[in-house]
């Protein structure tokens, strides 16, 4: 009995120290383990801890602009503008419509007069073939090379036809900073008091 219990003894405490120590085992990965008969058991297996490596975004690169062309004024064209009409802009300037001598001539503003309540605008013309003024900006029903019409414009009820197709120049808009009261066409072809109309600016 004695031999007995001597035989017993050793791997009951083998086990109980191996569970011991085995319950204090901590793991992070698995691996099956087969056993007899094909069994497959899952079990712990010890891993390293891998310590991922922070990784910085590289900051874009900074978008250059690209710049807008100059506009090339003409040496000559005819400078007179007939207002439309001019009103309040959405960000709290004033808008303007008029209509100017050619498809290339565009609105400028030219005098601001009465402590700054009233515009005088005029027309400018583009140089024929660049920027603003080449054949490609425009649809096949414009002549080209653009002519100017004469100014000044003639009376209200001639600008248009029955259908409010535009019968002298072409329509320009131009949007600027600050408010007025009364906008004012120049007509430096036309001679004293140099404008072709004038109109107040709606609210």
């Amino acid at each position: 009995m004695k031999k007995l219990l001597t035989l017993i003894i050793p791997p009951v405490v083998l086990l109980i120290t191996a569970s011991i120590v085995f319950a204090n085992m901590t793991y992070e990965s698995y691996l099956p383990l087969v056993l007899d008969g094909g069994v497959y058991y899952d079990t712990p297996t010890p891993s390293a801890t891998v310590t991922p490596t922070a990784t910085r975004t590289p900051k874009p690169p900074t978008e250059t602009p690209t710049p807008t062309p100059t506009v090339i004024v003409a040496e000559g064209g005819n400078s007179c503008a007939y207002i439309l009409g001019a009103g309040k802009s959405a960000d709290g300037g004033t808008g303007i419509g008029a209509l100017v001598p050619s498809v290339c001539s565009y609105l400028v503003p030219y005098q601001v007069q009465q402590d700054g309540t009233l515009l005088v605008v005029k027309a400018e013309r583009i140089k024929t073939d660049t920027w603003g003024c080449e054949e490609g900006d425009f649809g096949p029903g414009v002549t080209w090379p653009p002519t100017d019409y004469d100014c000044p414009p003639p009376p209200k009820e001639e600008l248009f036809d029955e259908f409010g197709r535009i019968l002298w120049g072409d329509l320009d808009l131009i949007t600027l900073p600050n408010t007025y009261k009364i906008v004012c066409g120049y007509c430096e072809e036309c001679g004293p008091p140099y404008t072709v109309n004038c109109v107040e600016v709606v609210r």
